[in-house]
């Protein structure tokens, strides 16, 4: 009787065991147009979130700055998740600009200068930031 208890219960914990094995390993990766539809959703996000970079109130404080980098971070990083997603699409570009926007953002919020003294550099390097953008939206288009 222990032994058919015992029997039982092995095959019950196998069974789990493979159970969670099969669904461990059935990834639901997104097919190719729904990869390319949340990219584009991730990339309106942002687009929004760098609207707040063209709204002089948010040049009034370093908090304000730093609240619309947090935004844009995040939104900028789900575009980058997402386009992992999608082969025919490359975010280096906008990688790239980011991290110039970042930097320009950064050196400004620790001068000593005053947000309007360093405005036109954060301005250039959202100009390059916002066209890495629209490139990759351009290539979302034609792939």
């Amino acid at each position: 009787m222990k032994k058919g208890i015992a029997l039982v219960l092995v095959m019950l914990v196998t069974v789990a065991i493979a159970a969670i094995g099969v669904a461990g390993c059935s990834s639901s990766s997104p097919t190719p147009e729904q990869a390319k539809q949340t990219l584009n959703t991730d990339l309106e996000n942002l687009k929004s979130s760098l609207s707040a970079f063209t709204n002089p109130t948010t040049y009034s404080s370093k908090d304000s700055v730093q609240t619309a980098v947090d935004s844009v971070q995040k939104d900028f990083d789900a575009v980058v998740n997402s386009a992992k997603e999608v082969k025919s699409v490359s975010s280096s570009a906008l990688s790239s600009a980011w991290d110039e926007l970042k930097k320009s953002i950064n050196d400004t919020v620790n001068s000593s200068e005053s947000i309007t003294q360093k405005l036109d550099s954060i301005q250039s390097a959202l100009k390059n930031f916002q066209q890495a953008w629209q490139k990759l939206v351009d290539d979302l288009k034609t792939k």
